[in-house]
């Protein structure tokens, strides 16, 4: 993750948490296209790969006026050719929305192990962690 070179496990943890945040939407019947547009993404969807997730990943989050204009603002510039620190923080967002989705829940409520609220750990005032789960800190 230091290295700004692209690497294929770094595109393909992009690739899960994004099929993860668009499936819970889908089941949620949330829809940010028209519907003329939703077929054709749906098929980019299914086509997303190591060099197309940035494309996907910059259509998602422009589909919601709601999502934080810092990264839209870093998926819009060419995206994942972007600095480390971008990548990490376009990561952590992508995390923190893969912890409010009812597929975390389910496993949580399932596994009967972890029921704690959790929040993700600012960067700028810890050191970047080899793992995004040793960022979680419980209440």
């Amino acid at each position: 993750m230091r290295s700004p070179e692209q690497t294929q496990l770094t595109a393909d943890i992009h690739i899960a948490l994004i099929r993860c945040l668009v499936r819970d939407d889908d089941e949620a019947q949330i829809s940010y296209a028209v519907t003329e547009t939703s077929v054709s993404y749906q098929l980019i969807l299914n086509l997303m790969d190591a060099t197309t997730y940035g494309e996907v990943l910059r259509q998602y989050v422009e589909s919601d006026p709601g999502f934080p204009e810092d990264i839209l603002a870093i998926v819009s510039k060419n995206y994942p050719f972007v600095s480390v620190e971008e990548k990490i923080k376009v990561l952590l967002w992508l995390c923190s929305r893969f912890f409010e989705t009812t597929v975390f829940s389910k496993v949580i409520r399932a596994d009967g192990k972890l029921h704690v609220s959790y929040s993700v750990v600012n960067l700028h005032s810890h050191q970047i962690c080899n793992y995004f789960v040793s960022c979680l800190v419980s209440a």
